[in-house]
């Protein structure tokens, strides 16, 4: 296997061996062999436009070629590696291709973080396990027709306010207590109560720059005064057709069981129904909450999985001798 060359930011061609090279990519030109050849449509785009200028395509994409011929793509840095695509004619070279990557990957990255894949489908799951990755999470993204729902009030308990830039300290705050220790808690990496404010922020701004604001809204407790619950949702400019996303629900421990969480998303549909003609959101797969998806309608996409791989050079070695010489949001923060 090619001995690999450092990993800078301005390299523009990488020599994996066996004839492969990592070419970096125009990011209009992958966008459109990847909308082509990834065979997907996971985020219900709908749109050859909307899939091949997806901004998740950094500027790290590049392109897999072979006698300089172009056969597939991927975004890839230390570390981090997401959006790999084979070309049809070329499938049957995958695990070779894969092979190659995986082998830059573990002479690029920081031995003492793992190896992340992300956007990887059901499909390819097996192959990416023989050169040792493992699934960490998996994540879905939902859809539904926005609609007038009249059961959503919560009653005389609690009160609803909608939030303003300057509660976003607040909210970030319920946001961490809600989700500490949880699904979302693992998968983030443990989000510290700074980043919920931050993510709060960027969120806030987005649906005020809509004028969708009103989809949000705080729960507190009249007696109390102490704010409960939070759903963030919107319409955000980037999405296509109009479409508009619920981004968070959170419920502090205490106060669930007893419907807070499907009114206040009743609610957002119901105003959004005004502004939108659909909603969706993004679930970890093995959330509680995706069965209340469900429930409501929502129409579940392609679950896409983030893999890892621990940075142990003795135990990489093993792998690629025992395994017959193989050596093969970053992720989307939104709804829990």
């Amino acid at each position: 296997m090619k001995d690999m060359k450092m990993w800078t930011d301005t390299k523009k061609v990488y020599d994996l061996g066996n004839g492969y090279q990592l070419k970096r990519a125009d990011f209009a030109e992958f966008g459109i062999h990847y909308a082509i050849y990834g065979n997907r449509d996971e985020e219900f785009q709908y749109s050859f436009t909307r899939r091949s200028q997806d901004t998740c395509y950094d500027e790290n994409c590049f392109f897999i070629t072979k006698e300089q011929q172009i056969i597939g793509g991927v975004v890839i840095e230390p570390n981090y590696s997401s959006h790999f695509f084979m070309e049809s004619l070329y499938e049957g070279e995958k695990f070779r291709v894969l092979e190659a990557l995986d082998h830059a990957l573990i002479a690029w990255s920081d031995k003492s973080k793992s190896i992340c894949i992300y956007t990887v489908l059901d499909r390819d799951l097996e192959l990416y396990s023989k050169f040792g990755y493992r699934k960490q999470f998996a994540r879905r993204t939902m859809i539904r027709p926005t609609a007038k729902f009249e059961d959503w009030d919560l009653g005389e308990e609690f009160e609803i306010k909608i939030p303003e830039l300057e509660d976003a300290s607040e909210i970030g705050k319920v946001l961490y207590q809600s989700y500490l220790g949880g699904i979302q808690y693992e998968e983030f990496c443990k989000n510290t109560v700074e980043d919920e404010i931050e993510n709060t922020t960027i969120f806030l701004n987005r649906y005020l720059d809509t004028k969708s604001q009103e989809a949000s809204a705080l729960v507190y407790h009249k007696t109390s005064k102490k704010l409960i619950a939070v759903c963030l949702a919107g319409k955000n400019k980037e999405d296509a057709y109009d479409f508009s996303k619920i981004n968070h629900v959170a419920v502090l421990p205490e106060y669930r069981g007893i419907g807070i969480a499907l009114r206040l998303v009743k609610r957002a549909l119901t105003i959004l129904s005004e502004l939108s003609p659909a909603t969706m959101l993004d679930v970890s797969v093995g959330n509680p909450a995706e069965a209340m998806y469900y429930k409501l309608g929502f129409f579940p996409g392609e679950q896409t999985y983030c893999l890892y791989k621990k940075q142990n050079s003795d135990w990489n070695k093993s792998i690629r001798v025992t395994g017959g010489g193989m050596r093969l949001e970053r992720s989307k923060y939104e709804i829990e």
